[in-house]
């Protein structure tokens, strides 16, 4: 799966989980739902396994870590591919501005089509 198709898969998740009022950070099992809210959860705690896998790979679950490691390696494409082997950034349903997390907003302003439900 691209970067691109990761991200928007998880930003669906995260709308779901925005309109069902669970946490868009997914940190903990919402404790009650729809079948849409705990199919949503499945999937990003199947994605959360394998963020196990990456974290193994480059020994940490940091982000400027991440950073760090793909700053030291080649520019060449091709080594590039082997040494990341389809590494790929996990969105975590946060981000902030001046301190405060404004993630919530921007799912809200998702436009959704007119007579659909997350």
């Amino acid at each position: 799966m691209s970067q691109a198709a990761l991200i928007a898969t998880v930003r669906r998740l995260h709308v779901i989980c925005n309109d069902h009022g669970a946490a868009a950070t997914m940190d903990r099992v919402p404790r009650a739902g729809s079948a849409q809210l705990s199919q949503a959860w499945g999937v990003y705690a199947a994605l959360l396994r394998r963020a196990a896998v990456a974290e193994k790979r480059i020994g940490s679950p940091a982000i400027r870590d991440l950073a760090e490691a793909l700053a030291g390696v080649t520019t060449d494409s091709q080594v590039r591919a082997t040494l990341l082997g389809g590494v790929r950034l996990l969105p975590r349903g946060r981000f902030y501005r001046d301190g405060i997390d404004v993630y919530p907003a921007l799912l809200s302003a998702i436009p959704r089509p007119c007579g659909t439900v997350a």
